[in-house]
């Protein structure tokens, strides 16, 4: 568990070989690229959302910086996988702007990058 980014990581054990997603640094990235978000949206299994990369951002309330997307994210997507076009991982949905100013906000959100889940869980993906 980690208190910093209020993450945990699970262990699967299977007796089948089991493919992992491989990380992407989110540094890598050029804006406009397409990202996924995988969860469970609304309570409704694998459901996939896309969006594009907007960027990193540093928000006021917050020490780390954060991946903006604009792929649809409901209750149920926080804390699955953001993935960009080859599958790969770059980082881990965690909120959205439900409104700003008062005004309502659509297609504004956020995931802790891959770059800050390896260095706390760095070692499970080897």
């Amino acid at each position: 568990m980690s208190n910093k980014y209020d993450l945990a990581l699970l262990m699967v054990t299977n007796d089948q070989t089991i493919t992992r997603l491989n990380p992407r640094d989110p540094n890598s990235m050029a804006p406009g690229e397409r990202l996924f978000a995988i969860g469970a949206s609304a309570g409704l299994q694998s459901t996939v959302t896309d969006g594009v990369y907007t960027g990193l951002r540093s928000l006021r309330s917050m020490d780390e910086r954060v991946i903006q997307f604009s792929a649809p994210i409901n209750q149920g997507n926080s804390g699955g996988p953001l993935i960009d076009e080859k599958g790969q991982f770059v980082g881990v949905v965690s909120w959205k702007y439900m409104s700003r100013g008062g005004l309502p906000v659509s297609g504004v959100g956020f995931a802790v990058p891959s770059s800050y889940i390896l260095e706390e869980y760095g070692a499970y993906f080897d």
